[in-house]
């Protein structure tokens, strides 16, 4: 079966770094501008099986951290990723070429969790100052509210 994500250089995706335990890319799907992934090379599912590699993850969130400090991302969306509506938001958006102030951290661990590529991997999500009305509540307030009024 093949993964997206262990067949990453088949892509032509945008890495930005890489070592020999994992490598970090442009989410495709951004929520925020400079919206990255961490994705082990080894093919993981969840966090059942990270254990062995902990020690490198803390060392590619600080690594993903310095990234969206130090890249101009603008070039890095190019006119082909332009097509897709989420990087087209983030291209307009006043903080594409701001620096970061703070992070969300988040992995989808699981199908009903929102996973749809099933190879693990963190999600590193910057925020500015203003990107929402209220940032209390972290991710809650991110993404609109998208449940039933009924649930």
């Amino acid at each position: 079966m093949s993964c997206i994500f262990c067949d990453y250089k088949e892509q032509g995706s945008q890495v930005l770094f890489e070592n020999e335990d994992f490598y970090i890319k442009i989410d495709l799907y951004p929520v925020s501008a400079k919206h990255l992934l961490i994705i082990p090379k080894k093919h993981l599912l969840g966090f059942e099986e990270i254990s062995p590699i902990i020690q490198n993850w803390y060392f590619a969130i600080v690594k993903a951290k310095e990234l969206t400090k130090e890249v101009n991302f603008e070039p890095l969306y190019t006119a082909e990723l332009n097509q897709n509506e989420h990087i087209k938001r983030v291209i307009n958006s006043p903080f594409i070429n701001q620096i970061p102030q703070d992070f969300n951290i988040g992995i989808n661990d699981g199908i009903y969790a929102g996973r749809t590529v099933h190879h693990m991997h963190w999600h590193l999500i910057p925020r500015y100052q203003d990107d929402v009305a209220e940032c209390r509540g972290g991710v809650r307030n991110i993404i609109p509210l998208s449940f039933s009024k009924d649930w």
